[in-house]
Protein backbone atom coordinates (compact mmCIF):
# COMPACT_ATOMS: atom_id res chain seq x y z
CA UNK A 1 0.00 0.00 0.00
CA UNK A 2 1.09 3.15 -0.07
CA UNK A 3 3.37 4.12 2.73
CA UNK A 4 3.76 8.42 1.68
CA UNK A 5 0.68 9.30 0.32
CA UNK A 6 0.00 13.04 0.96
CA UNK A 7 -1.56 13.26 4.58
CA UNK A 8 -4.63 15.11 4.68
CA UNK A 9 -4.62 18.21 6.75
CA UNK A 10 -6.63 18.94 9.70
CA UNK A 11 -7.91 22.79 8.61
CA UNK A 12 -6.45 24.95 11.32
CA UNK A 13 -9.37 26.85 11.59
CA UNK A 14 -8.50 30.70 10.67
CA UNK A 15 -9.81 33.03 13.77
CA UNK A 16 -11.94 35.48 12.75
CA UNK A 17 -10.16 39.06 11.93
CA UNK A 18 -11.17 41.14 14.91
CA UNK A 19 -9.65 38.14 17.16
CA UNK A 20 -6.48 37.13 14.70
CA UNK A 21 -5.24 41.16 15.39
CA UNK A 22 -5.73 41.65 19.25
CA UNK A 23 -2.04 40.84 20.22
CA UNK A 24 -1.00 40.25 24.13
CA UNK A 25 0.40 43.11 24.93
CA UNK A 26 -0.38 46.85 24.27
CA UNK A 27 0.88 48.77 22.02
CA UNK A 28 4.19 50.39 23.37
CA UNK A 29 5.49 53.83 21.70
CA UNK A 30 8.73 53.26 20.10
CA UNK A 31 11.70 55.11 21.70
CA UNK A 32 13.65 57.04 19.85
CA UNK A 33 16.34 55.49 20.99
CA UNK A 34 15.62 51.84 20.80
CA UNK A 35 17.09 50.47 17.74
CA UNK A 36 15.74 48.14 15.28
CA UNK A 37 16.46 45.64 12.46
CA UNK A 38 14.28 43.70 10.89
CA UNK A 39 14.47 40.60 8.67
CA UNK A 40 12.17 39.93 5.66
CA UNK A 41 11.16 36.51 5.22
CA UNK A 42 10.58 35.14 1.75
CA UNK A 43 10.77 31.35 1.52
CA UNK A 44 12.27 30.49 4.79
CA UNK A 45 9.40 30.04 7.38
CA UNK A 46 11.40 28.13 9.93
CA UNK A 47 13.40 29.34 13.43
CA UNK A 48 16.13 26.02 12.81
CA UNK A 49 19.23 26.83 10.60
CA UNK A 50 17.53 30.28 9.35
CA UNK A 51 20.24 31.92 7.91
CA UNK A 52 18.89 35.51 7.80
CA UNK A 53 17.58 34.99 11.41
CA UNK A 54 20.63 33.28 12.84
CA UNK A 55 22.34 37.20 11.52
CA UNK A 56 19.83 39.09 12.81
CA UNK A 57 20.11 37.58 16.38
CA UNK A 58 23.73 38.41 16.19
CA UNK A 59 23.33 41.80 15.37
CA UNK A 60 20.90 42.52 18.11
CA UNK A 61 23.18 40.77 20.47
CA UNK A 62 26.01 42.86 19.41
CA UNK A 63 24.11 46.24 19.37
CA UNK A 64 21.09 45.43 21.98
CA UNK A 65 18.86 46.08 19.19
CA UNK A 66 15.40 44.69 18.78
CA UNK A 67 14.10 42.56 15.46
CA UNK A 68 10.80 42.86 13.62
CA UNK A 69 9.40 40.03 10.85
CA UNK A 70 7.55 41.15 8.03
CA UNK A 71 6.46 39.35 4.77
CA UNK A 72 5.57 41.59 1.40
CA UNK A 73 2.63 40.28 -0.34
CA UNK A 74 1.99 41.09 -3.68
CA UNK A 75 -1.95 41.77 -5.04
CA UNK A 76 -2.00 38.41 -6.84
CA UNK A 77 -0.46 36.86 -3.76
CA UNK A 78 -3.94 37.80 -2.26
CA UNK A 79 -6.30 36.81 -4.99
CA UNK A 80 -4.91 33.83 -6.94
CA UNK A 81 -6.23 30.39 -5.51
CA UNK A 82 -4.07 28.07 -6.85
CA UNK A 83 -2.40 24.80 -4.98
CA UNK A 84 1.15 26.17 -4.84
CA UNK A 85 -0.38 30.24 -3.78
CA UNK A 86 -2.90 28.55 -1.25
CA UNK A 87 -0.11 26.83 0.12
CA UNK A 88 2.18 29.27 0.46
CA UNK A 89 -0.27 31.76 2.33
CA UNK A 90 -1.40 29.06 4.57
CA UNK A 91 2.44 28.33 5.82
CA UNK A 92 2.45 32.18 6.18
CA UNK A 93 -0.81 31.53 8.58
CA UNK A 94 0.81 28.32 10.57
CA UNK A 95 4.23 29.94 11.10
CA UNK A 96 2.44 33.55 12.33
CA UNK A 97 0.00 31.84 14.59
CA UNK A 98 3.11 29.78 15.60
CA UNK A 99 5.17 32.82 16.67
CA UNK A 100 2.15 34.92 17.86
CA UNK A 101 1.30 32.15 20.43
CA UNK A 102 5.03 32.83 21.48
CA UNK A 103 4.59 36.37 22.10
CA UNK A 104 6.31 37.17 18.21
CA UNK A 105 5.14 39.13 16.07
CA UNK A 106 5.17 38.24 12.18
CA UNK A 107 3.55 41.53 10.07
CA UNK A 108 1.67 40.97 6.62
CA UNK A 109 2.76 44.29 4.35
CA UNK A 110 1.72 44.59 0.99
CA UNK A 111 1.62 47.96 -1.96
CA UNK A 112 5.34 49.02 -3.78
CA UNK A 113 8.69 48.05 -2.47
CA UNK A 114 9.06 51.43 -1.70
CA UNK A 115 5.52 51.42 0.43
CA UNK A 116 7.01 48.64 2.78
CA UNK A 117 9.86 50.37 3.04
CA UNK A 118 8.39 53.49 3.78
CA UNK A 119 5.98 51.92 6.53
CA UNK A 120 8.43 50.23 7.88
CA UNK A 121 10.47 53.72 8.54
CA UNK A 122 7.22 55.39 9.93
CA UNK A 123 6.86 52.68 12.69
CA UNK A 124 10.40 52.00 13.65
CA UNK A 125 12.13 55.28 12.51
CA UNK A 126 15.48 54.45 14.29
CA UNK A 127 15.44 50.77 11.51
CA UNK A 128 19.07 50.01 10.81
CA UNK A 129 19.63 46.93 9.00
CA UNK A 130 16.91 44.91 6.63
CA UNK A 131 18.13 40.76 6.65
CA UNK A 132 16.66 38.31 3.79
CA UNK A 133 17.47 35.11 2.60
CA UNK A 134 17.90 35.62 -0.99
CA UNK A 135 16.03 34.53 -4.26
CA UNK A 136 18.35 34.99 -7.27
CA UNK A 137 16.47 34.33 -10.18
CA UNK A 138 13.16 35.00 -11.59
CA UNK A 139 10.73 37.93 -10.89
CA UNK A 140 11.76 37.24 -7.28
CA UNK A 141 14.77 38.38 -7.46
CA UNK A 142 13.68 41.43 -9.60
CA UNK A 143 11.68 42.16 -6.10
CA UNK A 144 14.65 41.64 -4.13
CA UNK A 145 16.31 44.19 -5.94
CA UNK A 146 13.57 46.79 -6.16
CA UNK A 147 13.23 46.58 -2.06
CA UNK A 148 16.81 47.04 -1.82
CA UNK A 149 16.49 50.02 -3.48
CA UNK A 150 14.22 51.22 -1.65
CA UNK A 151 15.80 50.89 1.29
CA UNK A 152 18.94 51.75 0.94
CA UNK A 153 17.47 55.20 -0.40
CA UNK A 154 15.88 55.72 3.05
CA UNK A 155 19.22 54.87 4.04
CA UNK A 156 18.73 51.28 5.48
CA UNK A 157 21.31 49.09 4.76
CA UNK A 158 20.34 45.73 3.19
CA UNK A 159 21.97 42.31 3.76
CA UNK A 160 20.95 39.20 1.51
CA UNK A 161 22.08 35.95 2.47
CA UNK A 162 22.49 32.57 0.85
CA UNK A 163 19.86 30.31 2.19
CA UNK A 164 17.79 27.91 -0.17
CA UNK A 165 20.80 26.61 -1.99
CA UNK A 166 23.74 24.76 -0.83
CA UNK A 167 25.69 27.33 -3.49
CA UNK A 168 25.17 30.65 -5.11
CA UNK A 169 24.32 30.08 -8.83
CA UNK A 170 27.20 31.18 -9.77
CA UNK A 171 29.55 29.82 -7.85
CA UNK A 172 29.91 26.25 -8.96
CA UNK A 173 32.30 27.23 -12.53
CA UNK A 174 34.85 25.08 -14.60
CA UNK A 175 38.27 25.70 -14.36
CA UNK A 176 38.59 28.35 -17.02
CA UNK A 177 35.85 30.48 -15.06
CA UNK A 178 32.68 29.26 -17.26
CA UNK A 179 29.86 27.25 -15.84
CA UNK A 180 28.35 23.96 -16.77
CA UNK A 181 26.11 22.72 -19.34
CA UNK A 182 25.71 19.22 -18.52
CA UNK A 183 24.75 17.67 -15.41
CA UNK A 184 27.35 15.06 -14.30
CA UNK A 185 30.84 17.07 -14.81
CA UNK A 186 28.74 19.65 -12.61
CA UNK A 187 27.89 17.25 -9.97
CA UNK A 188 31.51 16.34 -9.92
CA UNK A 189 32.73 19.47 -9.22
CA UNK A 190 29.62 20.49 -7.18
CA UNK A 191 30.36 17.68 -4.71
CA UNK A 192 33.67 19.09 -3.94
CA UNK A 193 32.96 21.99 -2.91
CA UNK A 194 32.75 23.14 0.70
CA UNK A 195 29.08 23.59 1.82
CA UNK A 196 28.00 25.86 4.30
CA UNK A 197 27.32 24.95 8.06
CA UNK A 198 23.86 24.77 9.76
CA UNK A 199 23.20 28.10 11.78
CA UNK A 200 21.95 27.37 14.59
CA UNK A 201 19.43 29.63 16.22
CA UNK A 202 18.92 30.33 19.98
CA UNK A 203 14.97 29.56 20.55
CA UNK A 204 15.34 31.75 24.19
CA UNK A 205 17.92 34.41 22.26
CA UNK A 206 14.90 34.98 19.31
CA UNK A 207 12.47 35.43 21.67
CA UNK A 208 14.11 37.78 23.88
CA UNK A 209 15.18 40.25 21.06
CA UNK A 210 11.76 40.08 19.64
CA UNK A 211 9.77 43.27 19.90
CA UNK A 212 6.03 42.48 19.94
CA UNK A 213 3.62 44.62 18.56
CA UNK A 214 0.48 45.23 16.56
CA UNK A 215 -0.35 45.36 13.22
CA UNK A 216 1.27 47.45 11.04
CA UNK A 217 -0.96 46.81 7.62
CA UNK A 218 -4.76 46.36 8.90
CA UNK A 219 -5.53 46.02 5.67
CA UNK A 220 -3.08 44.09 4.36
CA UNK A 221 -4.34 41.82 7.26
CA UNK A 222 -7.66 41.65 6.70
CA UNK A 223 -7.14 40.67 2.92
CA UNK A 224 -5.04 37.74 4.41
CA UNK A 225 -7.18 36.40 6.59
CA UNK A 226 -10.44 36.76 3.91
CA UNK A 227 -8.11 34.93 1.57
CA UNK A 228 -7.73 32.01 3.88
CA UNK A 229 -11.01 31.77 4.74
CA UNK A 230 -11.74 30.63 1.37
CA UNK A 231 -9.35 28.01 1.12
CA UNK A 232 -11.31 24.87 0.75
CA UNK A 233 -8.54 22.24 2.25
CA UNK A 234 -4.75 21.91 2.44
CA UNK A 235 -3.81 18.26 1.31
CA UNK A 236 -0.17 18.06 2.41
CA UNK A 237 1.36 18.76 5.65
CA UNK A 238 2.42 22.03 6.66
CA UNK A 239 4.99 24.21 8.84
CA UNK A 240 8.65 23.32 9.91
CA UNK A 241 7.85 20.89 12.89
CA UNK A 242 5.93 18.29 10.35
CA UNK A 243 8.45 18.87 7.88
CA UNK A 244 11.23 17.59 10.05
CA UNK A 245 8.70 14.82 11.51
CA UNK A 246 8.63 13.90 8.19
CA UNK A 247 11.89 13.85 6.72
CA UNK A 248 13.40 11.47 9.86
CA UNK A 249 10.32 9.38 8.63
CA UNK A 250 11.90 8.98 5.10
CA UNK A 251 15.28 8.88 6.35
CA UNK A 252 13.83 5.36 8.62
CA UNK A 253 12.04 4.61 5.99
CA UNK A 254 12.85 5.09 2.75
CA UNK A 255 15.93 6.11 2.35
CA UNK A 256 17.66 2.49 2.74
CA UNK A 257 15.71 1.89 -0.46
CA UNK A 258 15.62 4.81 -2.13
CA UNK A 259 17.27 4.63 -5.16
CA UNK A 260 15.36 1.45 -6.29
CA UNK A 261 11.47 2.51 -5.20
CA UNK A 262 12.05 5.59 -6.28
CA UNK A 263 10.88 5.36 -9.26
CA UNK A 264 7.72 3.73 -8.58
CA UNK A 265 4.29 5.79 -7.33
CA UNK A 266 2.72 2.64 -5.73
CA UNK A 267 5.81 2.89 -2.73
CA UNK A 268 5.34 6.30 -3.05
CA UNK A 269 8.84 6.35 -1.74
CA UNK A 270 10.37 9.97 -2.41
CA UNK A 271 11.15 12.09 -0.04
CA UNK A 272 8.17 14.87 -0.14
CA UNK A 273 10.41 17.25 1.07
CA UNK A 274 9.69 19.94 -2.30
CA UNK A 275 6.84 21.96 -0.82
CA UNK A 276 8.85 21.91 2.55
CA UNK A 277 11.36 23.28 0.56
CA UNK A 278 9.88 26.02 -1.42
CA UNK A 279 8.41 27.79 1.39
CA UNK A 280 11.23 26.87 3.42
CA UNK A 281 10.12 24.88 6.17
CA UNK A 282 13.20 22.69 6.01
CA UNK A 283 16.66 23.56 5.65
CA UNK A 284 18.28 22.61 2.56
CA UNK A 285 21.84 22.78 4.58
CA UNK A 286 20.18 20.50 7.83
CA UNK A 287 18.90 17.92 5.28
CA UNK A 288 22.09 17.80 3.14
CA UNK A 289 24.78 17.12 6.58
CA UNK A 290 22.29 14.69 7.61
CA UNK A 291 22.09 12.23 4.71
CA UNK A 292 26.15 13.05 3.87
CA UNK A 293 26.87 11.88 7.39
CA UNK A 294 24.95 8.88 6.32
CA UNK A 295 26.90 8.35 3.20
CA UNK A 296 30.23 9.30 5.10
CA UNK A 297 29.74 6.60 7.86
CA UNK A 298 28.26 3.51 5.16
CA UNK A 299 28.99 4.89 1.82
CA UNK A 300 25.63 3.75 0.98
CA UNK A 301 24.26 4.58 -2.88
CA UNK A 302 20.72 5.17 -1.34
CA UNK A 303 22.49 8.27 0.32
CA UNK A 304 24.20 9.51 -2.60
CA UNK A 305 21.24 9.42 -5.37
CA UNK A 306 19.74 11.75 -2.33
CA UNK A 307 22.30 13.87 -2.67
CA UNK A 308 22.48 13.88 -6.24
CA UNK A 309 18.54 14.62 -6.33
CA UNK A 310 19.84 18.14 -3.88
CA UNK A 311 22.64 18.64 -6.85
CA UNK A 312 19.91 18.76 -9.46
CA UNK A 313 17.94 21.55 -7.95
CA UNK A 314 21.23 23.51 -7.74
CA UNK A 315 21.74 22.78 -11.02
CA UNK A 316 18.75 23.92 -12.41
CA UNK A 317 18.76 27.19 -10.50
CA UNK A 318 22.06 28.20 -12.06
CA UNK A 319 20.48 27.44 -15.48
CA UNK A 320 17.33 29.67 -14.53
CA UNK A 321 20.04 32.32 -13.59
CA UNK A 322 21.93 32.44 -16.72
CA UNK A 323 19.23 31.84 -19.32
CA UNK A 324 16.39 34.19 -17.14
CA UNK A 325 14.26 33.88 -20.39
CA UNK A 326 13.98 30.38 -20.76
CA UNK A 327 10.43 30.51 -19.07
CA UNK A 328 9.74 31.66 -22.52
CA UNK A 329 12.44 30.43 -25.00
CA UNK A 330 14.33 27.60 -25.27
CA UNK A 331 18.03 27.50 -23.78
CA UNK A 332 19.38 25.20 -26.86
CA UNK A 333 19.07 28.08 -29.68
CA UNK A 334 18.57 25.37 -32.51
CA UNK A 335 15.30 24.29 -31.00
CA UNK A 336 14.02 28.01 -30.54
CA UNK A 337 12.03 27.29 -34.56
CA UNK A 338 10.02 24.61 -33.51
CA UNK A 339 6.47 25.18 -34.22
CA UNK A 340 4.82 23.67 -31.30
CA UNK A 341 1.33 22.59 -31.71
CA UNK A 342 -1.24 24.42 -29.60
CA UNK A 343 -4.60 21.93 -29.75
CA UNK A 344 -6.83 23.01 -27.29
CA UNK A 345 -8.93 19.86 -27.54
CA UNK A 346 -5.82 17.97 -26.70
CA UNK A 347 -4.20 19.96 -24.23
CA UNK A 348 -7.69 19.73 -22.17
CA UNK A 349 -7.75 15.79 -22.67
CA UNK A 350 -4.10 15.53 -21.36
CA UNK A 351 -5.16 18.03 -18.23
CA UNK A 352 -8.28 16.08 -17.01
CA UNK A 353 -6.42 12.82 -17.55
CA UNK A 354 -8.66 11.41 -20.41
CA UNK A 355 -5.98 10.66 -22.96
CA UNK A 356 -6.71 6.86 -22.78
CA UNK A 357 -3.43 6.05 -21.59
CA UNK A 358 -3.96 5.42 -18.31
CA UNK A 359 -0.64 5.37 -16.22
CA UNK A 360 -0.84 9.47 -18.14
CA UNK A 361 -4.26 9.98 -16.72
CA UNK A 362 -3.38 8.83 -13.50
CA UNK A 363 -0.14 10.89 -13.08
CA UNK A 364 -2.56 13.87 -14.10
CA UNK A 365 -5.57 13.19 -11.92
CA UNK A 366 -3.22 13.13 -9.08
CA UNK A 367 -2.32 16.18 -9.72
CA UNK A 368 -5.30 18.14 -10.47
CA UNK A 369 -6.88 16.02 -7.01
CA UNK A 370 -3.76 16.51 -4.65
CA UNK A 371 -1.72 19.64 -6.25
CA UNK A 372 1.31 17.17 -6.10
CA UNK A 373 2.37 13.99 -8.86
CA UNK A 374 4.83 11.67 -8.18
CA UNK A 375 8.71 12.47 -10.04
CA UNK A 376 7.98 9.68 -12.07
CA UNK A 377 4.86 10.70 -13.26
CA UNK A 378 6.06 14.41 -13.87
CA UNK A 379 8.81 12.61 -16.55
CA UNK A 380 5.93 10.77 -18.19
CA UNK A 381 3.52 13.17 -18.41
CA UNK A 382 5.88 15.75 -20.08
CA UNK A 383 6.92 13.35 -22.18
CA UNK A 384 3.44 12.52 -23.60
CA UNK A 385 2.35 16.26 -23.97
CA UNK A 386 5.42 17.46 -25.80
CA UNK A 387 6.60 13.64 -27.86
CA UNK A 388 3.21 12.09 -28.28
CA UNK A 389 0.67 15.21 -28.44
CA UNK A 390 3.33 17.72 -29.87
CA UNK A 391 1.91 20.46 -27.73
CA UNK A 392 4.10 23.35 -26.56
CA UNK A 393 6.45 22.13 -23.55
CA UNK A 394 5.48 26.21 -22.27
CA UNK A 395 1.71 25.09 -21.97
CA UNK A 396 2.76 22.11 -20.00
CA UNK A 397 5.12 24.61 -17.75
CA UNK A 398 2.13 26.71 -17.32
CA UNK A 399 -0.25 24.42 -16.16
CA UNK A 400 2.25 22.88 -13.76
CA UNK A 401 2.59 26.46 -12.37
CA UNK A 402 -1.06 26.46 -11.42
CA UNK A 403 -1.31 22.97 -9.94
CA UNK A 404 1.67 22.18 -7.96
CA UNK A 405 2.36 23.28 -4.40
CA UNK A 406 5.77 22.42 -4.74
CA UNK A 407 6.20 25.24 -7.97
CA UNK A 408 9.54 26.40 -8.33
CA UNK A 409 10.60 28.41 -11.52
CA UNK A 410 13.97 26.67 -11.93
CA UNK A 411 13.00 23.94 -11.25
CA UNK A 412 9.48 23.63 -13.44
CA UNK A 413 11.25 25.20 -15.95
CA UNK A 414 14.19 23.03 -16.26
CA UNK A 415 12.40 19.91 -15.96
CA UNK A 416 10.11 21.03 -18.73
CA UNK A 417 12.76 21.41 -20.88
CA UNK A 418 14.62 18.50 -19.77
CA UNK A 419 11.72 16.63 -21.23
CA UNK A 420 10.86 18.50 -24.31
CA UNK A 421 14.96 18.43 -25.23
CA UNK A 422 15.65 21.48 -25.48
CA UNK A 423 17.19 22.94 -22.17
CA UNK A 424 20.88 22.34 -21.09
CA UNK A 425 21.29 18.64 -20.68
CA UNK A 426 17.99 17.82 -21.57
CA UNK A 427 17.07 14.11 -21.94
CA UNK A 428 18.05 12.87 -26.06
CA UNK A 429 14.91 14.11 -28.07
CA UNK A 430 14.84 10.36 -29.77
CA UNK A 431 14.49 8.98 -26.11
CA UNK A 432 10.51 8.73 -26.25
CA UNK A 433 9.04 7.67 -23.05
CA UNK A 434 6.83 4.61 -24.34
CA UNK A 435 3.13 5.79 -21.93
CA UNK A 436 2.25 2.12 -21.65
CA UNK A 437 5.33 0.18 -21.21
CA UNK A 438 6.09 3.03 -18.24
CA UNK A 439 3.39 2.01 -15.95
CA UNK A 440 3.86 -1.53 -17.02
CA UNK A 441 7.10 -1.53 -16.01
CA UNK A 442 6.67 1.52 -12.91
CA UNK A 443 3.27 0.46 -11.81
CA UNK A 444 2.96 -3.48 -12.52
CA UNK A 445 0.25 -4.31 -10.03
CA UNK A 446 -1.22 -1.09 -11.40
CA UNK A 447 -2.27 -0.07 -7.55
CA UNK A 448 -1.51 3.32 -8.54
CA UNK A 449 -3.58 3.55 -11.35
CA UNK A 450 -6.87 2.12 -9.90
CA UNK A 451 -6.04 4.38 -7.05
CA UNK A 452 -6.81 7.59 -9.36
CA UNK A 453 -8.64 5.83 -12.34
CA UNK A 454 -11.58 5.24 -10.67
CA UNK A 455 -13.40 3.58 -14.15
CA UNK A 456 -10.68 1.03 -14.04
CA UNK A 457 -10.62 -0.12 -10.40
CA UNK A 458 -12.29 -3.64 -11.57
CA UNK A 459 -10.34 -4.25 -14.81
CA UNK A 460 -7.93 -7.21 -14.70
CA UNK A 461 -4.25 -6.33 -13.97
CA UNK A 462 -3.74 -8.37 -17.45
CA UNK A 463 -5.71 -5.09 -19.12
CA UNK A 464 -5.04 -2.48 -16.68
CA UNK A 465 -2.32 -0.84 -18.76
CA UNK A 466 -4.16 -1.84 -22.06
CA UNK A 467 -8.34 -1.22 -21.28
CA UNK A 468 -8.85 -0.90 -24.91
CA UNK A 469 -7.35 -4.93 -25.74
CA UNK A 470 -10.45 -5.79 -23.64
CA UNK A 471 -12.87 -7.72 -25.32
CA UNK A 472 -16.76 -6.81 -25.03
CA UNK A 473 -17.19 -9.70 -22.19
CA UNK A 474 -14.44 -8.43 -20.44
CA UNK A 475 -15.42 -5.04 -20.58
CA UNK A 476 -18.65 -5.97 -19.26
CA UNK A 477 -17.11 -7.89 -16.12
CA UNK A 478 -14.84 -4.88 -15.07
CA UNK A 479 -18.22 -2.78 -15.51
CA UNK A 480 -15.83 -0.34 -17.54
CA UNK A 481 -17.01 0.10 -21.69
CA UNK A 482 -14.16 1.65 -23.87
CA UNK A 483 -15.18 4.18 -25.16
CA UNK A 484 -17.94 5.34 -22.89
CA UNK A 485 -16.13 4.91 -19.39
CA UNK A 486 -12.86 4.88 -20.61
CA UNK A 487 -11.86 6.42 -23.45
CA UNK A 488 -10.17 5.02 -26.26
CA UNK A 489 -6.19 5.79 -26.66
CA UNK A 490 -6.16 9.47 -28.29
CA UNK A 491 -3.05 8.24 -30.11
CA UNK A 492 -0.92 5.97 -31.66
CA UNK A 493 2.07 5.80 -29.81
CA UNK A 494 4.03 4.27 -32.70
CA UNK A 495 3.06 6.94 -34.98
CA UNK A 496 3.71 9.69 -32.88
CA UNK A 497 6.79 8.96 -31.99
CA UNK A 498 7.91 8.80 -35.79
CA UNK A 499 6.34 12.15 -36.13
CA UNK A 500 8.22 13.32 -33.12
CA UNK A 501 11.18 11.84 -34.38
CA UNK A 502 10.58 13.83 -37.45
CA UNK A 503 9.70 16.51 -36.04
CA UNK A 504 12.72 17.32 -33.83
CA UNK A 505 15.13 16.87 -37.22
CA UNK A 506 12.61 19.96 -38.69
CA UNK A 507 10.89 17.36 -41.02
CA UNK A 508 7.81 19.00 -39.91
CA UNK A 509 8.33 22.16 -39.24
Amino acid sequence: MFQHQPIEQKKVKVETFDKTLQVIHSKKEVSKMERFVAIWLKRDFRLHDNHALFKTIEYCKQTNSKWVMFVHLTKEQLTRHTFENEYYLYTIAQFKKRMETNQMTVHLLSGSEEDVITSLKKSYPTLSHIYTNTNEVGDEALREERLKTAAITQGISFYSLLDSHLHYANEVKKKDGTFYKVYTPYYKMWRTLKKPSIYKCNHAEIKFYAHVAPPMDVKTETLFYTFLNEIKKITFPVGEEKAVQLFQQFLKEDLPTYSKKRNEPYWDATSHMSPFLKVGAISVRSMYHVVKQVLDETGSKEAEAFIKELAWREFFQMIYYYYPHSAEEEVQEKYRQLKWKRDEEQFERWKEGKTGFPFVDAGMRQLKEEGWMHNRLRMVVASFLTKDYLLDWRLGEKYFKEMLIDYEPSQNIGNWQWAASVGMDAVPYFRIFNPITQGEKFDKSGEYIRKYVKELQDVDVTYLHTPFKMSKSEQKKSSCTIGIDYPYPTVNHKVQREKALAFYRFELC
